[in-house]
């Protein structure tokens, strides 16, 4: 696969997006994505979906996270692939047990920010 058809926005769908509404909750799941940095030492060639997958797994099982973890990562061109179909329906909860979207649409929608 080409590097270039990934669109790297390596969210390996766990811990620090939230949005007002969801700050009030309280805890209610084990965390089902999270953010990482790392990536296959090779620059933006992470091996395709499967090695993105790979990676987002691997720093998964190193936290303990017992799920099945993907990268959520587009393709482009032929037989392109889009993220948010990868990523399951939901609910989604943070690194502290709060859900922060109960849908794809939800998680995608204007009431949700990144916290660094």
């Amino acid at each position: 696969m080409n590097k270039k058809s990934l669109i790297l926005a390596v969210l390996a769908l766990t811990g620090v997006v939230s949005s007002a509404t969801t700050l009030a909750q309280p805890p209610s799941g084990e965390p089902s994505f999270f953010i990482t940095a790392t990536g296959s030492g090779n620059g933006a060639d992470l091996g395709g979906l499967a090695g993105a997958d790979a990676i987002c797994q691997s720093q998964a099982d190193a936290a303990g996270l017992d799920k099945t973890f993907h990268a959520y990562l587009s393709t482009q061109g032929r037989n392109a692939v889009n993220a948010r179909d990868r990523i399951g329906e939901g609910p989604w909860f943070n690194a502290n047990g709060y859900r922060v979207a109960a849908s794809v649409d939800d998680l995608h929608s204007a009431n949700h920010r990144i916290n660094g």
